[in-house]
């Protein structure tokens, strides 16, 4: 039968979610399974979903426990656990029928301690979902050195404007004795961060590590999940697990030192954002749009609306608000439900401007809307990227 994979599902008030979760477990490819359901003291009838799968299912499993947060349910599941390797799903996800069959097919003949993959966000309030940008080439990566490769990719890439790979539990693959050492050394007093406090000492730590650049994970972004929440604690996590990489590295890791310094400070900047309770019109801007390096009487119509371009046209509003031209986006439809004053594309063939301006992150996706607007008639002269700085660059 292979390999046993052990699956740990931390469940907490997620009732609505949990079928569909479990079911995507429960209909793997890869069927040598023991699926670890930890119950975080629910309430709302998960406990009642866990031991109806316990019932039709031998391989799954359940433990009932008060509720004891996230990381102390996750570690709970691990150590009862008996897989060679493990994977985490949380409970409001869901994934792929042959995620943990392809992640496998990748470790195994490479010996490696992880596989990783990409992840689709899903938005519940809206029903869109999109694949995360690959970062890393597919492949196996192997210590250098004492330095394993992969570390080049953890944070912002080796491109210096690519935020890096993801450093959550769950798009990954582990080797489960490994991960429990890693997992007992969390923090108590975390509650933000504490997957990404084992994973990435793990990842850097590993002598393998194999990229599946396949979006096999689908994570539900949703009000109210606790990775939408903030507190006045905030500031004070994220301080501890910035400490807890930060012991870890050796005197010739400065790049990258500087590298997480960058991510510590942009994700602080986040939390600024959300603790305040600021709406998308009131955002604090990350990502300082390229207004300096273009001629100041020019009309700008920007170029996408995620991250970098609700931060361009945020500042620009606060900067030079007549520049804007407008504001286009794909997926303009789903973003125009979330309060955006976005377009669709076509509008490009209507409007008066003088540049676009590409807002995103990575060059493999300006140099493929640089080709859509060139096929639309749109002079490549009109067209401008450059790498996002941001405010602490």
């Amino acid at each position: 039968m292979g390999q046993m994979i052990s699956i740990v599902v931390a469940i907490y008030q997620v009732a609505p979610y949990l079928r569909e979760c479990l079911e995507s477990i429960r209909s793997q490819s890869y069927k040598n399974l023991e699926v670890i359901l930890v119950d975080d003291g629910s309430s709302d009838g998960s406990e009642i979903i866990c031991d109806e799968y316990v019932k039709s299912d031998e391989r799954f499993h359940v433990i009932h426990q008060e509720n004891q947060g996230t990381a102390c349910a996750r570690r709970n599941g691990a150590k009862a656990a008996h897989g060679n390797y493990i994977g985490f799903v949380d409970g409001d996800d869901w994934i792929k029928a042959d995620m943990y069959e392809q992640l496998l097919s990748a470790a195994l003949p490479a010996r490696a301690d992880a596989a990783v993959c990409l992840k689709n966000i899903y938005r519940n309030q809206t029903g869109y979902s999109y694949a995360e940008d690959n970062v890393a080439e597919e492949g196996i990566y192997r210590k250098e050195n004492g330095l394993n490769r992969i570390c080049d990719y953890l944070f912002w890439g080796s491109g210096g404007h690519k935020e890096g790979i993801s450093i959550s539990l769950v798009d990954k693959l582990f080797r489960r004795e490994q991960m429990i050492g890693y997992m007992e050394e969390i923090d108590s007093r975390l509650r933000y961060c504490e997957d990404s406090v084992c994973v990435v000492p793990y990842l850097m730590e590993a002598e393998t590590v194999c990229i599946v650049n396949q979006p096999l994970y689908y994570y539900r972004q949703r009000p109210g999940s606790a990775c939408n929440s903030t507190d006045l604690m905030y500031l004070e996590q994220f301080n501890i697990f910035y400490q807890s990489i930060l012991n870890r590295l050796d005197a010739g890791m400065q790049e990258f030192k500087q590298r997480l310094d960058k991510y510590f400070v942009s994700r602080i900047y986040e939390g600024l954002n959300k603790m305040m309770a600021l709406s998308l019109k009131n955002v604090l801007p990350l990502h300082i749009p390229p207004v300096a390096e273009l001629p100041q009487n020019e009309k700008v119509v920007i170029y996408g609306a995620g991250v970098v371009g609700r931060d361009y046209h945020r500042m620009m509003e606060l900067m030079c608000p007549d520049r804007i031209a407008g504001w286009v986006d794909r997926q303009w439809e789903s973003l125009q439900k979330e309060g955006l004053a976005v377009e669709p594309v076509r509008k490009l063939t209507e409007w008066d401007y003088d540049r676009i301006v590409i807002a995103v992150l990575f060059e493999d996706s300006a140099t493929q809307i640089r080709g859509d607007l060139a096929s639309m008639g749109i002079e490549k002269d009109k067209i401008f990227w450059q790498p996002p700085r941001t405010v602490m660059d």
